[in-house]
């Protein structure tokens, strides 16, 4: 019989990992006293053991591999002679901070490729062990990435399909469950009652004592991406996004079906790689006519001819465009010469192309946009069937 019960958080960055451990946390399990505190990029918190994380860090360090580095650790690293001081120390963490509850939770998005160090460590401990496996639309934690870390979409996409993979392959050993963030979101309560018997586990706290807790966590506003689309990403990664992630949602996490598409994705994508894997932006080549202006700008067009703005290498990829104002801009990849921008006024993210502009594609309604280049940050929404007025953010 175990000593303690944990259950692992599974998912990649911006995949809504934070908001399910905030959720535990309000049904009464224990993430420990040592979280890290919360900042503009997670208002509500991060739901993360500030030590663990430290230890994850510098334990992928040590493999010359930062948490968006899209390649596999080595053949069986956790073996490594290096490996066994940390190793030892998240031993001493688990000890003294979490198994000292009967049910207890770890969430860092690097556990995906951490698990095999973990299972050998709760194995020794005599931990029993439960996985959420978290799932976010891929274009969601794109468009997300790209706000926080100016992430091409590529780069991001390529990140979720690895961090999914492993974190999927690795767990099929044990009892676990999917769980969609935008179902989380929808009916928390429903969630956690399937969860609870997915699982084979009571939460220690009841509904109606976690309900304003979670109420107030996971409120509406904390999605701030909500898309469908795949077209950001080029092919082939667009192909094994779409069936990773609808196998995911077709399939039992317990079925062969699942393994044996996600086993061919991964033999398909395992040699893949992408020339900007590094942390720059997507570089403005998809602007055609980049060219100086004297005063170290360069104003940028569309193929069709289409003024859009300025920008300067020093603030790049912030694009000012005289109607809009700033944007923050990135290549769309989608073969159409289409971009994509955030726009601080009217708070979501855009589409154009030099076919279809001034018309624009508002991801935050789910309509198109039409811009008035006559008047100041005027759009006409198709959806809503009115005039919207963008006051720059």
């Amino acid at each position: 019989m175990s000593d303690s019960t944990a259950i692992l958080v599974l998912g990649m960055h911006r995949s809504g990992t934070s908001a399910v451990a905030g959720w535990l946390q309000a049904l009464g399990i224990n993430l420990g006293s040592h979280l890290m505190p919360a900042d503009a990029s997670q208002a509500k918190g991060y739901f993360e053991h500030a030590e663990i994380c430290s230890v994850h860090e510098a334990l992928l360090s040590l493999f010359d591999s930062p948490w968006h580095d899209p390649r596999p650790l080595p053949e069986r690293w956790q073996r490594d002679h290096r490996v066994g001081s940390f190793r030892e120390r998240l031993v001493e963490i688990i000890r003294r901070d979490l198994s000292v509850q009967p049910l207890w939770s770890v969430k860092d998005p690097r556990l995906c490729r951490l698990l095999p160090l973990w299972l050998e460590i709760l194995n020794e401990l005599n931990v029993g062990v439960r996985v959420i496996l978290v799932l976010r639309h891929p274009a969601e934690v794109a468009e997300s990435l790209a706000l926080r870390n100016g992430f091409s979409a590529p780069k991001s996409g390529l990140l979720w399909l690895h961090h999914v993979l492993e974190g999927e392959r690795n767990s099929r050993s044990l009892l676990r469950v999917v769980l969609a963030y935008d179902h989380l979101l929808r009916d928390w309560h429903f969630e956690s009652q399937r969860i609870e018997r997915a699982l084979g586990i009571v939460w220690p706290r009841s509904y109606d004592e976690a309900g304003p807790i979670v109420h107030d966590l996971l409120e509406r506003n904390l999605r701030h991406h909500k898309t469908s689309y795949f077209g950001a990403f080029p092919m082939p990664l667009r192909k094994w996004l779409v069936a990773t992630y609808r196998a995911f949602n077709r399939s039992s996490v317990t079925s062969e079906a699942l393994s044996a598409v996600l086993d061919d994705v991964s033999r398909q994508s395992t040699p893949y790689e992408f020339e900007d894997l590094g942390t720059e932006t997507a570089h403005v080549g998809f602007f055609k006519g980049e060219m100086p202006n004297g005063n170290g700008l360069y104003y940028l067009q569309l193929a069709n001819g289409t003024f859009f703005g300025y920008y300067s290498v020093a603030n790049y990829p912030f694009l000012y465009h005289f109607g809009l104002g700033w944007e923050y801009i990135y290549d769309a990849n989608d073969g159409a010469g289409g971009v994509y921008f955030y726009d601080f006024g009217l708070k979501a993210f855009l589409y154009t192309s030099p076919n279809v502009f001034p018309f624009l594609y508002n991801f935050s309604s789910g309509s198109w946009v039409y811009y008035s280049s006559d008047t100041s940050r005027w759009f006409y929404d198709f959806g809503a069937g009115e005039w919207v007025f963008s006051a720059p953010g």
